[in-house]
């Protein structure tokens, strides 16, 4: 990297949350457009009369399935007392006595028949708090659903232990929803010093197999298509990076590979994989390289604009991106003295990826 020293990564710390924190979302729409990605995400900002982000709720409502089937993982590894504690972390009290009754025998041993289990996974789907809108006709309850089954009928189980640190304590780290909290130090040629953190939610820390213990991110995607362009951008998008290099660090043992599952919502009626993908990458020392680079470019964009959001360049070719316009259009096509009132007026919206769903 040009003037860069030395990069150095480590795990973060209570003593470090006063340092700015960036993750693979903030830093993308910083690069897809300064303006939006720092009044977005960086001030949390939304324009009041916005609709429901439903794609993202699906997803999101997805991933409590997704969840679930990891936590049977851990159940079949034989970790009860793991499984107990960390249902609890992920989904709260509340919830996982509902899930675990469907897997209660005579209150002593744990339900083996597939009903059961898949009853336990629905369960978390359904208590997730998403709900159907009756605008979007495709990402309904009953379609997540639908997807959550097939995906639960093709899981290869008892073939990816998931990864825990320590078998004796219940209370340790294991590879199912982990919090990525990293501090990255970029010292420049000059001596001067950037410190940031890194932060993200991994969906999944598995061994490669149950006769090779080699560590492998999971990281699960939602949506409403999933094709060879889809596969192309996970070969390269920096996301997977950033996960097998917190892997690396989190665990102590070296990470370069992932396994990116896709899951079509609705189910195509004719697909060749019938909606459901898994694909395996592998990161090289480039893709760190720019990884790290990609981060030190959107922390000094970040930086320069982060308190003058409004004077911050406006990629203009981003406004209908998706195939629908930009919510900020009404603050971005104002008069400049009228644009502060506006952003003003936006709601607070936070973005933490780093909060726990217990919905």
């Amino acid at each position: 990297m040009a003037d860069v020293a030395d990069v150095s990564i480590e795990l973060a710390t209570e003593d470090d949350k006063h340092l700015p924190a960036y993750d693979h979302t903030y830093l993308s729409n910083i690069c897809m457009c300064p303006t939006w990605g720092i009044i977005r995400y960086g001030q949390n900002k939304a324009m009041s009369e916005g609709g429901r982000a439903m794609a993202l709720e699906a997803g999101s409502a997805a991933h409590e399935f997704f969840a679930a089937v990891r936590l049977l993982e851990v159940l079949d590894q034989g970790h009860t007392e793991h499984f107990d504690y960390h249902g609890k972390r992920i989904f709260g009290d509340g919830r996982w006595v509902a899930m675990r009754d469907f897997l209660e025998l005579e209150s002593v041993s744990l339900s083996k028949d597939t009903t059961d289990r898949l009853n336990f996974c629905l369960t978390a789907l359904h208590t997730s708090g998403f709900y159907d809108d009756p605008r979007d006709k495709k990402r309904t309850l009953s379609s997540i659903e639908e997807s959550c089954i097939a995906y639960f009928d093709k899981w290869p189980w008892g073939k990816r232990p998931v990864w825990i640190r320590n078998t004796e304590d219940p209370t340790t780290d294991i590879g199912v929803e982990c919090a990525v909290h990293l501090v990255i130090t970029y010292t420049l040629n000059d001596g001067t010093e950037f410190r940031l953190r890194y932060t993200g939610r991994a969906d999944g820390l598995h061994h490669r197999s149950k006769t090779d213990s080699a560590l492998v991110v999971h990281e699960n995607k939602t949506g409403a298509r999933i094709d060879k362009t889809w596969l192309d951008g996970m070969k390269m998008t920096h996301q997977i990076t950033g996960y097998t290099a917190w892997a690396t660090v989190f665990s102590g043992v070296p990470c370069d590979r992932a396994v990116v599952h896709g899951m079509v919502i609705p189910l195509p009626k004719s697909f060749d994989f019938g909606g459901i993908l898994d694909e395996p990458i592998r990161r090289h020392e480039h893709h760190f390289h720019s990884w790290l680079e990609w981060i030190l470019f959107g922390y000094q964009i970040d930086r320069q604009y982060i308190h003058n959001p409004l004077a911050a360049p406006k990629f203009t070719h981003s406004c209908t991106r998706y195939f629908r316009s930009c919510s900020f259009m009404p603050l971005c096509n104002s008069p400049r003295e009228e644009q502060p009132d506006i952003l003003h007026e936006m709601v607070i919206d936070e973005w933490d990826p780093l909060a726990e769903s217990k919905a």
